[in-house]
């Protein structure tokens, strides 16, 4: 029986020891005692739990745990490993096993030891395990520095491939990491060195994989890993975070721990995750801070908050933090400063608290803006260099001049989501709402490390801190706050007036162009599809970034790339693929190259193919102006002037703002969206309003809506939140059987388009009884059993109610 022998053999080691150090009473890993590591430990590995599968030591052969060999195995070489041996997989290596019983593709997860010959930075692709590949899993590092899992590679299961990541540019060869990957329908997950590094909710449940074999090394006769495995690990199921740190620790003796830094410069509500590395029986290795033990020298300046895994600042002053593993410690000194300011709550313009009229979906938003001072006067430059050297920056000068940009955001905003306007008036889709704007007069607290910059680390913001602080929760699931503006300023050593020896390293930050929070789908950015960098609350939000030290035009680009994320998923979703946005919106050839004369996107106009060419004068002859999937709407030259020369009534007046011809064109590109009552085709099928992803996402995705439906526009369209829902419900027919004349209810929760059908049981169309605009409420339709002025024979048919993107039928039989 598979893992039996194993299971005997560990049960005698461990029956001994538990006289001493009694066993967990769950079917988890073991932690063995200190003082038993390096041999018995070396003698017993971990014993498997019950979902352990496959199970591979690599002590000096292949085969595993169970007694069960390798399918193919050529290349394989052994050396020192974490617990005796380790596997080196290089190049040209070939391992595989059998898949049956040995991997689950639904639900599962696969741990190892990793000891890479590369640079995290090499830029090639190293993968340490495939399982089948068209709608496969393959988990390993990509050309990009991607340490990653796919599954449903390509799609081929059907619907978007699945997986989740991060950037591994800081590894080193030759160093050792703990790697951890689960999935399942409800989350895919990757761990590094006992830590849960990113999570992501996939699209869709992963699929079942029908290939006989998975292998270890490669993918396929390439891409070889090119490191030493050892402890290779495949469970079914989704091992818990407690589960995969255990394991992680288990193959480590501590002989010493370091922190950086060793010193951390906070403001009170500050919440920064400390890094531990320790000196270990498999050399230098991180260590997780949550499985350190810590203490204060003054617990109400600072403290480690085990619920977050980081040190929180309270209050002013200065306190020494310490950590403790196996008897080795490390230690950190926190100096809590108070800010120059507090946050102001700001007075909200009547022009941003007022959205457009007469708009579809509302958008209420959130402003934050964070302005560094160590005066109260001036920009903090260390904090916020001005790499433009114009010097010194007033905090009065950048409050007003992001008050203009926030007038201009609003205005393209609204004015964007109005269909055609350039041609005629036209109803805006969208109205934006500013509920509350604040500032603050401080650096973001560091978050998550998203890169590296001249050997620094730089940070995204921690808005986890942030939105706690400032209740964003209660905005977003009681007031129903849409979007948060967040205006700070990018800082990295790539600036050209960085100078280290002013500039503070640890204040490095960056922010995305947008960021999605949705319990709905997922994060479905633009920019980074990590669904643990932002809280989930019971509605989805987005986050833009927006750089105080740029303009509007800036912040408009970051809304054009978030609505071309969610258009393309949209598509994806209801067709399989994005083509209808990306090649035949857009402009892309078969190769996904783009073409000029469609509609352009958010780097490029249709006149180019070359990035940010907003200005480009060469007239293209393009169908932007009247769009149709199979292009046969009308052609217009364009260029520049096209879009630079609409004249709009800008809020503040100001004609001749910076890089106000950019920032016309994706006002230009938006109006070209299908939008409010557009009359745009697709064979059979009309184009809905796409707006409608931007304005209610969630409603928009829980009730199939696409980019095209059966079902034409009408003058009355969903408005989230402004009423109940279409709530189309038809009600039995009666008489039921009937001789001739039946009647049933139809009930709106709201006017909209309705189409009720006879069908018969070949699903042809008899008669259509109703087809168009009906007021709210309830309604006797009857019908005399006839088709136009012929009865029609006994039998059974169907009544077929469309509206709302929905289909309800009721059956009925006709008896003569």
């Amino acid at each position: 029986m598979k893992r039996s022998f194993v299971a005997v053999r560990v049960l005698l080691a461990l029956t001994i020891t538990s006289m001493i150090h009694p066993l967990p009473a769950s079917g988890g890993p073991v932690i063995m005692p200190r003082e038993l590591r390096g041999t018995l430990q070396h003698e017993n590995p971990l014993a498997p739990a019950a979902t352990t599968l496959l199970q591979l030591r690599f002590e000096g052969n292949p085969t595993a745990e169970s007694g069960e060999t390798p399918t193919t195995v050529s290349g394989v070489t052994y050396e020192s490993g974490i617990l005796g041996s380790g596997a080196y997989l290089g190049p040209g290596n070939q391992l595989r096993y059998a898949a049956a019983g040995n991997i689950s593709s639904t639900s599962g997860t696969v741990e190892f030891w990793i000891k890479p010959r590369w640079n995290g930075n090499d830029g090639l692709d190293h993968y340490a395990l495939q399982f089948g590949v068209i709608g496969g899993i393959l988990i390993g590092k990509d050309g990009g520095n991607f340490w990653r899992i796919i599954l449903n590679r390509f799609g081929g299961a059907g619907g978007p491939e699945l997986g989740a990541g991060l950037f591994v540019n800081d590894w080193v060869a030759n160093q050792w990491h703990y790697a951890a990957f689960t999935w399942g329908p409800g989350e895919v997950k990757v761990y590094v060195d006992g830590d849960l590094r990113t999570a992501v909710i996939p699209a869709v449940p992963p699929p079942s994989v029908s290939a006989s074999e998975l292998q270890l090394g490669a993918d396929g006769a390439s891409s070889y890993v090119n490191a030493v495995m050892d402890e290779v690990v495949i469970s079914s199921g989704e091992r818990t975070v407690e589960e995969i740190r255990s394991s992680y620790l288990s193959g480590l003796t501590v002989t010493a721990l370091a922190a950086a830094p060793d010193t951390m410069r906070m403001f009170p509500s500050w919440r920064i995750a400390p890094s531990l590395t320790a000196t270990t029986n498999v050399g230098t290795i991180a260590y997780p801070a949550g499985a350190a033990t810590w203490s204060s020298s003054d617990s109400s300046i600072a403290k480690f908050d085990g619920a977050f895994e980081k040190i929180r600042a309270l209050a002013s002053g200065q306190a020494t933090l310490t950590a403790s593993a196996d008897g080795a410690q490390a230690q950190i000194v926190v100096q809590v400063q108070a800010p120059a300011l507090p946050p102001a709550i700001e007075t909200i313009p009547d022009f941003l608290a007022s959205p457009a009229q007469d708009f579809l979906w509302e958008i209420p938003v959130v402003v934050l803006r964070y302005l560094p001072t160590a005066n109260g006067t001036d920009l903090d430059t260390s904090i916020n260099p001005d790499y433009y050297s114009l010097g010194p920056i007033t905090l009065g000068n950048l409050r007003a001049q992001i008050d203009a940009y926030d007038l201009r955001v609003k205005f393209g905003l609204e004015q964007g989501s109005r269909f055609r306007a350039y041609k005629g008036t036209s109803r805006p889709s969208l109205g934006y709402r500013i509920v509350k704007y604040i500032t603050v007069y401080e650096p973001t607290p560091p978050g998550k490390v998203i890169g590296q910059s001249a050997g620094y680390p730089v940070y995204d913001a921690d808005y986890f801190s942030i939105f706690e602080r400032f209740d964003i929760a209660t905005l977003v699931n009681v007031y129903g706050v849409k979007e948060v503006w967040f205006w700070s300023s990018g800082f990295d050593a790539g600036y050209p007036s960085y100078n280290p020896a002013i500039h503070r390293p640890e204040n490095f930050r960056a922010s995305w162009e947008s960021n999605m929070s949705s319990p709905t789908t997922s994060d479905i950015s633009n920019s980074n599809r990590d669904n643990s960098d932002l809280p989930v609350y019971a509605h989805t939000y987005t986050l833009y970034g927006y750089n105080f030290r740029r303009s509007q035009a800036e912040a408009l680009h970051n809304h054009g790339h978030q609505v071309e994320a969610l258009f393309g998923y949209a598509a994806t979703l209801q067709d399989g693929n994005s083509d209808l946005f990306w090649k035949k919106f857009v402009g892309q050839d078969a190769a996904g190259h783009f073409v000029t004369g469609r509609c352009g996107w958010t780097h490029m106009p249709p006149n180019t193919t070359a990035d940010y060419d907003y200005l480009n004068t060469t007239l293209v002859a393009s169908d932007i102006e009247d769009w149709t999937p199979d292009r046969t709407g009308a052609l217009k030259q364009v260029n520049v002037d096209t879009w630079g020369n609409l004249v709009f009534g800008w809020p503040d007046g100001n004609a001749s703002f910076a890089q106000r011809k950019e920032t016309q064109w994706y006002i230009y590109w938006w109006q070209s969206v299908p939008g409010f009552v557009n009359p745009i085709r697709l064979g059979t099928d009309y184009m809905t309003n796409w707006w409608r992803f931007v304005g209610s996402w969630d409603a928009s995705i829980a009730a199939g809506v696409g980019l095209h439906s059966p079902i034409p526009p009408t003058a009355v369209e969903e408005a989230d939140g402004q009423g109940p829902e279409f709530g189309l419900r038809l009600g039995a027919a009666y008489p039921n059987p009937a001789p001739s004349n039946t009647s049933f209810a139809i009930e709106l929760g709201k006017p909209g388009w309705v189409r009720v059908d006879i069908v018969d049981v070949q699903g042809r169309r008899v008669r259509t009884l109703i087809d168009g605009i009906r007021p709210a409420g309830r309604q006797i339709v009857t019908w005399d059993g006839k088709a136009n002025a012929a009865e029609v024979s006994s039998g059974v048919y169907w009544l077929v109610g469309t509206g709302d993107g929905k289909r309800v039928a009721r059956k009925l039989v006709l008896v003569r």
